[in-house]
């Protein structure tokens, strides 16, 4: 009889050591989304054969979540601001926008706390979860993201405010700019929390997306006549219209019609020295709006020396043009903001 109830007591003490044992494993690991609903959470678990290689795992994957998800936002952010006008104009950012702001990851990795991890002994490895709370990341980023959208919004009330085309569209343009890097940090913070960040931005997120609608207005209303003084097979006007149509102007045959004149003096100025032409080109283009001079590029070129006039006007008219190619729609670009800002 004692036996058998020594046998008892031994069973029962090997059921209770086996849950206390099975009562060991951690809660989280049994029923994640009750612990730590995604909606409050951001959540990743790493797995490794020490503590220090599970928690480096944990870190290493909500990193690349992050990254991963916040890009995506912002893809979808762009394509919405890639729209078509009635007439199938379509308003395109530029691509090398969409890289400008990179993710602060000191700010959510800095935020990350860890569950105390936990051993599975029979597989041998160590789980480790870490977790980042939305809402308490979300109000930490927020500062950075106000501080972006005044940005935007002082850029576009100016635009807003300012009559003279030429300094409208440059306005215009870079509050595009500011705004797509408000919208870069906006991704980031509707990954966090869409409620909140939807609450605060959604009036701004709107007035974006009809800044290009309003480059195009403008620019439409006020097209660019081209003035050539020498050409060659009107290889000099063709120039200046691809800088000025790739920087989203539009132009006319008709003065009367614009907005804009583009004057592109060509100078093929030239002696003969001992029966070889010498040719000392250069080019000047004087934008202009109705109210004067706006913005005016020049270059002076190298001397030129052929046999034949018609050969150095080809050689001056072909360099000219390579100039235009080259520098002229990069140059117009920033001279104007450096005007406006």
């Amino acid at each position: 009889m004692k036996k058998t109830l020594s046998l008892a007591f031994l069973f029962l003490i090997e059921i209770s050591a086996f849950a206390a044992k099975k009562q060991q494993i951690p809660e989280w690991v049994l029923n994640l989304e009750s612990v730590f609903p995604a909606e409050h959470f951001i959540t990743k678990e790493g797995i490794g054969k020490t503590q220090d290689e599970a928690r480096l795992n944990a870190l290493s994957e909500i990193s690349f979540f992050f990254d991963t998800k916040v890009n995506s936002i912002k893809e979808a952010h762009y394509n919405a601001l890639e729209t078509e006008d009635a007439n199938g104009k379509s308003f395109k950012t530029q691509k090398e926008l969409q890289t400008s702001t990179r993710l602060n990851s000191n700010i959510h990795l800095n935020s990350v706390e860890f569950e105390k991890p936990w051993k599975d002994k029979k597989k041998k490895e160590w789980h480790c979860l870490c977790y980042i709370k939305r809402e308490n990341l979300w109000n930490q980023y927020d500062t950075e993201l106000s501080l972006s959208k005044d940005d935007f919004l002082n850029f576009l009330k100016k635009a807003e405010s300012c009559e003279e085309p030429f300094a409208k569209i440059t306005l215009l343009e870079t509050a595009l700019e500011k705004g797509i890097i408000f919208l870069d940090k906006l991704s980031y913070a509707e990954f966090l929390s869409e409620k909140l960040t939807n609450e605060k931005y959604n009036a701004t997120l709107q007035k974006l997306s009809k800044v290009p609608g309003f480059i195009y207005d403008v620019k439409s209303q006020n097209p660019v006549y081209i003035e050539v003084t020498e050409d060659q097979g009107k290889a000099v006007y063709s120039a200046v219209l691809k800088a000025l149509t790739d920087s989203g102007f539009q132009v006319t045959s008709e003065k009367k019609n614009a907005g804009f004149t583009a004057k592109v003096n060509v100078n093929l100025e030239n002696y003969l020295d001992d029966e070889i032409y010498v040719y000392s080109p250069s080019v000047q283009i004087d934008f202009s709006g109705k109210n004067g001079s706006l913005y005016v590029y020049s270059k002076n070129f190298d001397k030129i020396k052929v046999y034949t006039e018609n050969l150095g006007k080809k050689k001056c008219i072909t360099a000219i043009v390579n100039e235009i190619n080259t520098t002229l729609e990069k140059n117009f670009t920033n001279e104007r903001k450096v005007i406006i800002k």
